[in-house]
């Protein structure tokens, strides 16, 4: 969809935020890191949807990269949830990347911006009704937004990585490439975490800095983040200029890794996974509790915080990378006073190469186990529902590369208790998601 012809306009209005201004300070205060090494750098036939998030300078040898791009969900609920429909999300991105060392002779220094655009229908909110939701392009709006306005200075000798501005962490924390192809959006943030921030759904990003540091055979990480907390659904882009809310306060993350094959000759091998990793997520703030009230009858504080452990493996793989079988599980938990569910599993399985003649077809399998925390059952037990103790989601895809610029993946979803409901039947979507990247 087109951007509004107001965007060639915008204005920058001054972010009011002062752990961003203080941290900008810093990082350009800093001494200038050394050349990065030229032969670190990936070909242009390497870049490919994920480049933008890691190692940015290793992948734009010319200094600059755009990628346009447009993925459509066409979702038919067939039985269950709230209503019988179909609804149609599309989401529309803009994105482009700097080496501001091969660009304006500033070494060590890279940058990104990002546009994307919601519009169409809401699935999960209209049809289904789930805690966890459907797909992960689903907004509470259509509109468009800034998602991504950062730089980063790395230190490739010292194996440090410093990305100050506008970013979601769902760019580098708790991820599990295997698990990228599915569209349920408890395969991106774990499900306890994502109901903290409202719907959900990827698009929150928040103001701040993430600081990663590596061993040298880029086999161990450490990095951690503090960020003014994501707001929901805000819509940064307006006719006006660039409008920066103050966010109901902070927002830190934790984690640890083990990537052992970072440290082989296999590390830039398609398809090939092998990472452990724990972490710890915070808020400054205390969130409304979900049952409990104070004295006066408004609802009680209650911190938000929480915990994860991740594993993904591949199995099976074929020396000329025609064929592989991976599996991944996530183990997550947080404190359910002020978020619907108190732990989540997910697990599952992708398998590439099993279709005689299309090596680059995957087939995936997920299931999510949600536990419902009891401050929600209370909750709904208030309103004169009949709470349930678990939502349930099952997903079952198969994507087809037909370009190298044009996939289509059919799928179907069943998503148990929807919303945490005993009353609310099992959910059915069937349906395809199109990606065209130009």
């Amino acid at each position: 969809m087109p951007l509004p012809p107001a965007l060639t306009r915008l204005r920058l209005w001054r972010a009011k935020t002062p752990l961003f201004a203080t941290v900008a300070a810093l990082l350009l205060a800093l001494p200038l890191a050394p050349p990065a090494h030229a032969g670190d750098r990936l070909d242009a036939d390497d870049i490919v949807s994920g480049v933008f998030t890691r190692d940015l300078a290793r992948a734009l040898p010319a200094g600059l990269a755009l990628q346009i791009g447009s993925t459509l969900d066409a979702l038919t609920n067939t039985r269950g949830g709230r209503a019988r429909g179909t609804a149609n999300s599309l989401l529309t991105e803009l994105r482009a990347g700097f080496d501001l060392e091969r660009l304006a002779a500033l070494p060590g220094l890279s940058a990104e911006v990002h546009l994307i655009n919601h519009a169409l229908d809401r699935i999960n909110a209209d049809r289904v009704g789930a805690l966890t939701g459907v797909t992960n392009i689903e907004a509470v709006h259509s509109s468009t937004k800034l998602y991504r306005l950062w730089a980063e200075r790395t230190w490739q000798d010292a194996g440090l990585a410093l990305r100050v501005g506008l970013f979601p962490l769902e760019d580098e924390f708790f991820t599990i490439e295997s698990a990228a192809s599915f569209i349920h959006p408890t395969n991106g943030p774990q499900g306890d975490y994502a109901t903290t921030l409202g719907a959900a759904i990827y698009n929150h990003a928040g103001f701040g800095a993430r600081l990663r540091t590596e061993s040298q055979d880029r086999s161990r990480y450490l990095m951690a983040a503090i960020l003014d907390r994501p707001l929901e659904d805000t819509n940064f882009v307006r006719t006006d200029g660039f409008a920066f809310p103050r966010a109901p306060g902070l927002h830190l993350m934790l984690e640890a890794g083990l990537t052992p094959l970072e440290a082989t000759d296999l590390r830039e091998a398609r398809e090939r996974y092998d990472k452990t990793a724990a972490g710890l997520w915070a808020y400054s703030r205390r969130d409304e509790h979900l049952s409990a009230r104070d004295a006066r009858g408004d609802p009680a504080r209650a911190r938000s915080y929480g915990w994860y452990v991740l594993r993904e493996s591949t199995f099976i793989a074929r020396p000329d990378g025609s064929g592989l079988l991976a599996g991944f599980a996530r183990l997550s938990g947080s404190d359910a006073r002020a978020s619907p569910i108190a732990t989540s599993l997910n697990t599952g399985f992708r398998m590439s190469g099993w279709v005689p003649g299309r090596a680059s077809d995957t087939s995936a399998l997920m299931v999510a186990l949600h536990r419902i925390g009891e401050p929600w059952q209370q909750a709904l037990a208030s309103r004169g529902k009949r709470p349930s103790n678990a939502e349930h989601v099952l997903e079952l895809n198969h994507s087809v590369a037909l370009t190298p610029a044009l996939s289509v993946m059919p799928l179907a979803q069943w998503i148990s208790r929807p919303g945490g409901q005993r009353d609310a039947g099992t959910s059915r979507v069937i349906g395809a998601r199109v990606g065209i990247i130009y």
